[in-house]
């Protein structure tokens, strides 16, 4: 008999010289990010210079919480209706960005954002929590891996702008659906799903009242559900920056793709077609509204090539990102094998370990195919997220730590390099 539905924690899942006022095309009311779409037949190339990197003083401003007005981006709103936020945490001598979307989950059905509402929403699906602690004072901001004002910690960003995206919308930042709140919360259509909006919201807010216009390089990361939302908007947001800009994206554990789940009545994986992720897909696309990747959407003409637009796998090995990416993923990322059915924390018998090996092995034939102007770095570790707190200083690949593989990149990102970690001799 088939397993029911895994509830997938995020599985789903050259720049123009734009003027401010002319950022969205169809007025500050509109959220539609859209990059000219390309062909997966299209030549990539990367034509980004090198960067000597030069650093200044660490800022010493006070990070700050800003919330997005109703009036003027009415659609960027988390799931319950409140308004989308952001965090930034400037440095005025600085041309340097790093602009990053958090990570949670998502939810995709009725039954999924009522238990996530019910257990987590205030966090999760409102801006209310945010905006009460920053206001109280109570309110923790990040400060390790990237997010770091210590040079030898961060030495990349340490001296940047930094903005991250507080994810509050459900939907992997690729939804754009109005909810109806006269709907009860146990239906999935009281919630809005405006990932979208909020991202053009804050880069619209960046572009008009903060000096991201001036910049000259801007690196676009997330992690898990951030990760994802990477992964679908990438060179959207890229078609919409300074033209002198170099612009990079930084995903970290956000690299899914269509694997089978495990059957635990075989040890084996699931024969069942479609796959738990596919069935997943389709659902959450229809719930949320949207859409991944632009150019893969607009060559898919089945609702299966329709599905792979919302799975980085196939986006970054089909020729569909056109944005140079430093991929960071673990090879055996304990959040994508739980909601496949293997819990690494458990005591695994035989059939889960063979499963997550081949998982691994799977994770790194897919890096190592990935389109030409992409990097990686892969460790053969179960990890979740890892650049955003000290694992970036210990993740470390045949002598590389992280901290170093992402300044390398930063430095060169026409130069691609796989970091992809070799199992070890006792590997099962």
């Amino acid at each position: 008999m088939r397993q029911p539905l895994l509830a997938f924690a995020f599985l789903l899942f050259g720049c123009g010289d734009v003027s401010p006022n002319d950022l969205l095309s169809s007025g500050p009311h509109s959220e539609a990010l859209e990059a000219e779409p390309q062909g997966a037949e299209a030549t990539l190339s990367c034509t980004l210079p090198d960067r000597p990197v030069t650093h200044g003083p660490s800022t010493s401003e006070e990070w700050e919480l800003v919330e997005l007005s109703t009036a003027t981006y009415p659609k960027a709103l988390c799931n319950d209706g409140t308004p989308g936020t952001y965090m930034i945490h400037r440095n005025p001598a600085s041309t340097k960005w790093l602009i990053w979307l958090e990570g949670g989950g998502n939810c995709y059905d009725s039954a999924t954002c009522a238990q996530r509402w019910n257990s987590s929403g205030a966090k999760l699906m409102s801006s209310k929590q945010l905006t009460t602690r920053f206001a109280q004072g109570t309110l923790e901001f990040p400060s390790r891996g990237v997010f770091s004002v210590d040079q030898t910690e961060n030495p990349t960003f340490h001296d940047a702008n930094v903005v991250r995206l507080s994810y509050c919308s459900s939907d992997v930042w690729s939804g754009d659906l109005a909810g109806d709140p006269s709907l009860p919360v146990t239906d999935v259509k009281h919630w809005h799903f405006r990932g979208r909006a909020i991202i053009q919201a804050v880069f619209r807010e960046l572009m008009l009242h903060e000096n991201l216009p001036a910049a000259t390089d801007i690196v676009y990361a997330g992690g898990s559900a951030g990760a994802g939302g990477v992964h679908f908007t990438v060179d959207d947001v890229r078609a919409q920056m300074p033209a002198g800009a170099r612009f990079m994206g930084m995903p970290d554990a956000g690299f899914r793709f269509d694997h089978p789940s495990y059957d635990p009545n075989t040890g084996l994986e699931s024969t069942a077609v479609p796959t738990d992720q596919r069935i997943f897909i389709e659902i959450a696309a229809g719930n949320w509204g949207g859409r991944g990747d632009a150019s893969c959407h607009a060559a898919a003409t089945t609702s299966d090539e329709h599905a792979s637009c919302r799975e980085p796998g196939w986006l970054t090995t089909h020729g569909h990102i056109r944005t140079p990416l430093l991929i960071i993923q673990n090879q055996y990322d304990h959040n994508p094998l739980g909601h496949l059915g293997v819990d690494l924390d458990s005591n695994m018998d035989a059939g889960e370990i063979g499963y997550t090996e081949r998982y691994a092995a799977r994770t790194r034939e897919l890096l190592a195919s990935t389109d030409s102007i992409h990097s990686c770095f892969a460790d053969y570790d179960s990890q979740h997220v890892t650049s955003h707190g000290p694992a970036a200083g210990t993740s470390t690949i045949d002598g590389t730590v992280l901290r170093d593989a992402i300044d390398a990149f930063y430095r060169q990102p026409c130069t691609p390099q796989r970091r992809i970690e070799a199992p070890p001799p006792d590997a099962p």
